[in-house]
């Protein structure tokens, strides 16, 4: 067996994978401040946990979406207008008081348990039912040989890895896992890793191992998304097409069409685009279809094709007039008032956020108004706006927005005044959790504007070892971009040094071994086989049934990507 260059002798370790909800280094302009947060805290939690959380809130009438362990924007919504209703504070990535409060609900009396009881097993049974009626995926399953965890011995596989011995462990690792819950939560996560490292087959024969169907329906999802960045679009497609739950198959379906608009076929991505459509008329849950037509509507406009957007868009308007709900309505209109900006009409994208009735759904439509307003070259309305914002972290990701604007109007001055005012801003808020955030955000616009040296020392000022570790990579790799390797050197060596003193043994493997995948894809094996054999140390001390499975899975994909490489 040949040895893979990027490890050294005498390795018996696992490494963690990086949890599903963390976000990206430079965050992510279209999302909502506080819901990139709340995906933050939220992915340090196990995804049953959320489960949990979206099934009481359904229960309590707070939360109208899919009840499947994923964070969107409606259990964002759903989760901070219970905390709104019964006045608890934002405690950032301390969830238990949530739960607590969830729990007393049931204390007191009040049926909730066994209304909880009652809708997950409704909810598993409807699920079962529609995977009894499913003859396609019966079908596909019955055509995959079932693969039972084989015995692995631990030394030879970590001495001398394999992905393929990786996932093996890994599947022997879910076998021993007593909860059968947790169990089918770890076994997801492998079928994920599986399917993103092109063992398609090998995910298939674990959705049989799944006793949960609802479960069955995320991870062919999940199998969709792994085709799909493979460039594999035929074969994504037909195994979106293999779910017989409407929603889910229309979420499926969506990931195809993101790939099609990203290739430009927009004849294609159109045709996706009327499937999904009878879909969601098949969808019981309204403000759920609307919510969906309103993001697919979103997607054809920001990739160009404008007219097809604005047709779905006016359908999900249609729909929208007679809905009540609070939450997803407001993350509707939200929605529908972002596409309207992109359409440029304003009037209309006004009329859409004078219904939204939450105050921060509100403030974050605000907030594109006034970024668009600073594209459009008028700034002190985009500043009136700014300044109209209640609460400090959001004026100050509104401030980042205008910034922007200013910048695209070549106004690189008036950028880097509005980025100076929102650091001034952060002074004054008291959360050290929503003072990280803000910072990470202004960091990372000074860093996309080409403003490297503030962007260095406002990371320098982030409590969290994660985020300060994330960032300092990233403005290190736009560094190397602009052919500034000395100063790139520098940033890598203390985006290291803080990844390798994070709190979590979690944090650390997942931090070292991306940056070890990063290295990889740029061809610099050197550095990358000494930041790979870190994280392989700080991995063993990972003993915990689910995060050992998913440790092993994602050291597995961690070798397909250096294999692919060309790295062994």
């Amino acid at each position: 067996m040949q040895r893979n260059p990027l490890l050294g002798n005498g390795f018996r370790v696992v490494m963690a994978c990086l949890s599903a909800a963390l976000i990206a280094v430079v965050l992510p302009m279209q999302d909502s401040h506080a819901d990139r947060a709340d995906r933050m805290a939220l992915g340090r939690l196990s995804s049953p946990l959320l489960l949990e959380v979206q099934t009481a809130l359904a229960q309590l009438g707070f939360y109208n979406g899919s009840v499947d362990g994923q964070f969107t924007i409606e259990t964002g919504h759903s989760i901070r207008r219970y905390r709104q209703t019964h006045r608890l504070p934002d405690t950032g990535h301390d969830w238990q008081p949530l739960m607590e409060h969830l729990n007393a609900q049931v204390r007191q009396g009040r049926g909730v348990k066994s209304g909880l009881d009652r809708a997950r097993n409704n909810q598993i049974a409807a699920a079962r039912s529609l995977l009894d009626e499913g003859l396609e995926i019966q079908q596909r399953l019955q055509d995959v040989p079932s693969r039972e965890a084989g015995k692995v011995e631990v030394y030879e596989c970590f001495v001398l890895p394999t992905a393929d011995c990786l996932f093996a462990s890994a599947l022997q690792a879910v076998d021993k896992i007593e909860r059968e819950e947790y169990r089918n939560w770890a076994l997801r996560d492998l079928i994920r890793e599986q399917a993103l490292s092109d063992r398609v087959d090998a995910a298939f024969a674990g959705l049989k191992k799944l006793s949960d169907p609802r479960l069955i329906f995320v991870a062919l999802r999940e199998i969709t998304e792994g085709l799909a960045e493979s460039d594999r679009i035929e074969q994504a497609l037909e195994t979106a097409r293999l779910i017989p739950e409407p929603n889910q198959r229309a979420k499926a379906i969506t990931v195809v069409v993101d790939a099609m608009l990203t290739q430009r076929k927009f004849l294609e991505a159109r045709g996706l685009g009327s499937e999904i459509e009878t879909l969601l008329g098949r969808q019981r849950n309204v403000i759920e279809r609307i919510l969906l037509m309103a993001s697919l509507a979103e997607k054809f406009v920001m990739a160009g094709d404008r007219g097809y957007g604005a047709e779905l868009l006016e359908r999900a308007v249609g729909d929208l007039a007679g809905v009540l709900d609070g939450p997803a309505r407001d993350a509707s209109w939200a929605t529908i008032a972002k596409v309207r900006l992109a359409l440029g009409d304003t009037e209309a994208a006004s009329r859409a956020m004078g219904r939204i009735e939450d105050e921060t759904t509100r403030v974050m439509a605000v907030t594109a108004d006034a970024a668009e307003k600073a594209r459009l070259s008028k700034s002190k309305y985009a500043l009136r706006i700014t300044a109209s914002i209640g609460g400090l972290r959001y004026r100050t990701l509104a401030l980042t927005e205008v910034a922007q604007g200013r910048h695209q109007l070549g106004d690189l001055k008036g950028a880097r005044d509005m980025l100076g005012r929102a650091e001034r801003l952060v002074s004054e808020i008291d959360s050290p959790y929503a003072g990280s955030f803000s910072l990470a955000r202004i960091a990372a616009t000074y860093a996309k504007l080409g403003l490297f040296e503030p962007a260095v020392r406002v990371v320098g000022e982030i409590d969290d070892d994660d985020l300060r570790a994330r960032l300092y990579w990233n403005v290190s790799r736009q560094l190397r971009e602009n052919d500034r390797t000395g100063e790139a050197l520098v940033l890598e060596a203390k985006a290291l040094d803080v990844a390798s003193k994070a709190k979590s043994t979690f944090d650390r493997t997942s931090l070292l071994g991306n940056f070890a995948i990063d290295l990889a894809r740029d061809e610099r094996l050197v550095l990358g086989r000494d930041v790979f054999e870190r994280a392989m140390r700080e991995s063993r001390k990972i003993k915990t049934g689910w995060w050992r499975v998913r440790a092993l899975a994602r050291l597995a994909r961690v070798l397909y990507v250096i294999e692919r490489n060309g790295h062994i």
